[in-house]
């Protein structure tokens, strides 16, 4: 059982978008990325020795699209998987339109090039999540929820405790460019 780093080289670009893999009984991906990079996220998983429709749990820290957007095409290819995100951010993954509708007005024409289609999750599949600290805890198998607002108020991190792992999303900082200090990601003007 390990956890193994995907470079989907978003763009062509080394290590800007880079879901990870659990290799557990329960198959499960961390933060997915954009549908743009499905392709490529499907061949790193083959060189792991699976296929996209075994996953069976796909967690997500939040739902901005080059962390979630790819979710709804793996739930379509993945009859059996489940997807894992905060109680705020489920009703996007249900109904991305405005989702959708709001990182057009952030990207414009760039949009589709970037993140690509954006398809819903069944209601059934998605496992809502809360965000606050007393019922943080419980979530996927062998993750612990840890709440993390500051990048978004939806956001979410999760501990593996068999090994140390925190998954961070966003909540940690970025890398602009390789040996570069960490710089913490820009929230969102609706996040105080």
């Amino acid at each position: 059982m390990s956890v193994h780093a995907l470079d989907v080289e978003h763009l062509g670009l080394r290590g800007a978008i880079t879901p990870y893999w659990i290799d557990d009984p329960e198959p499960t991906l961390v933060d997915p990325g954009p549908s743009t990079t499905l392709d490529a996220l499907a061949a790193a998983l083959e060189r792991q020795g699976v296929r996209l429709g075994d996953v069976r749990h796909v967690v997500l820290t939040h739902v901005h699209l080059d962390h979630a957007g790819a979710a709804g095409h793996i739930a379509a290819r993945a009859p059996e998987a489940v997807v894992w995100v905060h109680e705020a951010g489920a009703p996007h993954m249900a109904d991305p339109e405005r989702l959708v509708a709001s990182t057009r007005r952030v990207f414009g024409e760039a949009h589709d090039r970037l993140w690509g289609e954006v398809l819903p999750v069944g209601a059934g599949r998605i496992r809502p999540l809360a965000g606050s600290a007393e019922a943080a805890g419980a979530g996927p198998p062998g993750l612990r929820v840890v709440p993390s607002p500051g990048h978004i108020a939806h956001h979410l991190a999760y501990l593996r405790e068999a090994d140390g792992t925190l998954f961070a999303g966003d909540a940690l900082g970025i890398i602009l460019a390789e040996g570069a200090p960490a710089h913490p990601p820009t929230p969102p003007p609706g996040v105080d």
